[in-house]
This record gives structure tokens, C-alpha cells and sequence, in this order.
């Protein structure tokens, strides 16, 4: 879902151009936290 506001503020639609690189980021930290918190999901295993 981030991703696609991120590519619609991207695309200069002008209700999400102001807030690109904001969702992106969150978009980022989204999936990196979840990326973390596999990993050690899987470490514990």
C-alpha cells in the first residue's frame, strides 16, 4: 500500500507530490522491520 502512494506522489499526482519521500520512507521502514524482525525469528528457531 506504501508503495503505491509512493509511486503516485512519484507520478506528480498533486494530492500525494508533497509527501513523496515521506511515505517512501515509511514504506522503507515498514519493510525493513519486518525484515528484521524475520530474521530473528528465524535465528531463535
Amino acid at each position: 500500500m506504501t508503495m503505491a502512494l509512493a509511486s503516485a506522489a512519484f507520478d506528480q499526482h498533486k494530492r500525494w507530490v508533497d509527501l513523496g519521500g515521506l511515505v517512501q520512507r515509511i514504506s522503507l521502514t515498514i519493510g525493513w522491520t519486518w525484515q528484521t524482525l524475520l530474521a530473528v525469528r528465524i535465528l531463535d528457531a
